[in-house]
């Protein structure tokens, strides 16, 4: 078994890459609605999917070498990795189509957050690693944190500023609880691929995500006919195909920088990057979606907002400190 070299100077530009694909996917729920908007729930992933998919296959083309290093890929890789991958992209989707309408999806969102202090849990039981007390105490305070930042809306303000509490997050799961055990299992299975991605995949030098991204999309295309018949997904199909600038601008954001560059991005930090400070800073991924959410869909944030974004930092602070990295 390959030893999983600790981080150095050399893991730094993987590091920063992982840093980067936050702010991408902190910008995602809000200009994923703007898509589905205008594509439909199963039609939009399945475009910028195939699109990013086809992008970063063509530029991996460019260099023959980048291909034949897909050989390096373990089988176990493709099995748990791809399946994590491909289970998350589709469940993360059908979370957001079937929830009711946006609050719900807010309320989703919440679980679907899980996966950076899953990803710290899940990467201090594989690779062994010590802790200080301290750390179950930050990863505590960091999802009081996210559940604070998601759930403190605003009354009023905009289409998506209807305030909700801890008792109508109850009555919705009553009334619809599928969105929220999809929501559960993103947070889940991010949270493991992201930690297996470098337990299977940081001995080789290959980038297998194009790879999934591309299988994704054809998967999406796939689904599409079959959308219709599946409960809930009636709609899926029936989402007018408006082209306009905001539509295409939306469209190519979700392509190249959050389906095609973050994903490329975190896959790279968790093979090669410190991963226990990559996943600390995903702490912040939920606040930066809800500050998106409030400038794309004019919603004003509270006091709650900023105090949740203390207890994110202090938090996500606190457990990256208490992790004792090898020398």
């Amino acid at each position: 078994m390959k030893t999983i070299p600790s981080p150095s100077a050399s893991s730094r530009p993987a590091t920063l890459l992982g840093l980067i694909s936050i702010l991408f996917w902190g910008s995602s729920i809000a200009v994923n609605r703007v898509v589905q908007d205008f594509f439909g729930i199963i039609l939009g992933p399945a475009v910028y999917y195939c699109a990013g998919g086809l992008l970063a296959m063509g530029t991996m083309a460019l260099h023959p070498g980048e291909i034949r290093k897909l050989k390096e890929v373990p089988v176990s890789y493709w099995i748990w990795c791809g399946f994590l991958f491909l289970s998350y992209i589709l469940a993360n989707n059908l979370a957001v189509g079937l929830s009711a309408d946006r609050r719900q999806v807010l309320e989703v969102s919440i679980l679907n957050y899980l996966w950076p202090a899953l990803t710290l849990l899940f990467s201090i039981r594989v690779f062994k690693k010590k802790t200080r007390w301290e750390f179950y105490p930050g990863v505590l305070l960091a999802l009081a944190g996210v559940a604070l930042a998601l759930l403190a809306r605003p009354a009023g303000g905009g289409a998506e500023g209807t305030g909700f509490s801890a008792a109508g997050f109850f009555n919705n799961f009553r009334q619809n609880p599928t969105p929220y055990f999809l929501g559960l299992y993103c947070g889940i299975s991010w949270g493991l691929y992201s930690v297996l991605a470098r337990k299977f995949g940081g001995g080789t030098h290959a980038n297998p995500v194009p790879v999934l991204i591309t299988v994704s999309g054809l998967f999406f295309l796939a689904f599409l006919p079959f959308a219709p018949r599946i409960p809930g997904l009636e709609h899926a199909t029936q989402a007018s195909v408006e082209w306009s600038i905001k539509s295409v601008a939306a469209l190519f954001y979700m392509t190249v920088f959050v389906n095609l560059l973050a994903y490329v991005f975190w896959d790279y930090a968790m093979r090669k990057g410190n991963q226990t400070l990559v996943a600390s800073a995903s702490f912040f991924t939920p606040l930066l979606s809800t500050l998106a959410i409030n400038l794309i869909l004019h919603v004003t944030p509270g006091w709650m907002f900023w105090l949740a974004c203390v207890m994110v930092i202090a938090g996500a602070g606190l457990a990256k400190w208490s992790v004792r990295e090898e020398k």
